[in-house]
């Protein structure tokens, strides 16, 4: 389940730089405002695709682990 709800957060990301695209072409918000939101953005989203691409080698490799008590017990 986790994964899945970690690709569902990577669309969410992109539908919420949509509606930041959306914002500034509606003057709503500043060209410097969107720059800000626009670099966290990025990090967020480039953060978000390398726990993906982590996940599934550790998932490919045999080395998941779904129950992080046991590991740390």
């Amino acid at each position: 389940m986790g994964r899945k709800n970690i690709n569902i957060a990577l669309g969410s990301c992109g539908e919420f730089h949509s509606c930041c695209v959306s914002f500034k072409r509606a003057n709503q918000i500043t060209d410097d405002e969107y720059e800000q939101i626009d670099q966290l953005h990025y990090k967020v989203e480039n953060a978000l695709l390398k726990l993906i691409e982590s996940l599934q080698k550790k998932q490919k490799d045999q080395t998941w682990e779904d129950n992080f008590q046991t590991k740390y017990k």
